[in-house]
């Protein structure tokens, strides 16, 4: 699946997950996850995107072309709640080294690509959670003003 936005592009396609792209991806994320609880190290994130990308739901974003270096990513996988029965999808990991009008735009494709993976699949639900450090919320307010529910650090959407 492919979707674009101006100049954003954002794709689920195997060949893009290359070597080369799954390291640009982890050393972006790497350069932003700073404020890490746990210690992170690049051998468990790449374990972790080779486990993801042979399971679950992983799109990479490009601006201006799928021929240049990734700028960002978002993986998600079959969620669940002791509360629900509702087949949820959920966010798991988000990184885009964007700013300003571009970082939202990459936030809504991503999270509509995400989307439209979980109609193909039926979900019930998608959710996404923000960044602990992002004390103002600002990922779940981008994500309420393309129809999310948010409530503190999750934000919830009816698939």
């Amino acid at each position: 699946m492919t979707e674009a936005l101006g100049t954003l592009i954002a794709t689920t396609e195997r060949r893009l997950q290359n070597a080369a792209n799954i390291e640009t991806c982890i050393e972006g994320y790497l350069k932003r996850a700073t404020y890490a609880l746990l210690p992170i190290s690049k051998e468990h994130c790449r374990k972790a995107f080779e486990h993801h990308i042979k399971h679950d739901f992983v799109a990479l974003l490009f601006k201006d072309s799928v021929v240049s270096a990734p700028v960002g990513f978002l993986i998600a996988a079959r969620g669940s709640s002791d509360l629900t029965d509702a087949r949820l999808i959920q966010q798991i990991f988000y990184n885009a080294s964007l700013e300003g009008i571009l970082a939202v735009k990459a936030v809504w494709l991503l999270h509509r690509l995400m989307l439209r993976y979980a109609r193909l699949l039926k979900y019930d639900y998608a959710v996404s959670i923000c960044s602990p450090v992002d004390t103002e919320f600002v990922f779940n307010k981008i994500l309420t003003k393309d129809g999310w529910t948010t409530v503190g650090h999750t934000s919830i959407l009816k698939v």
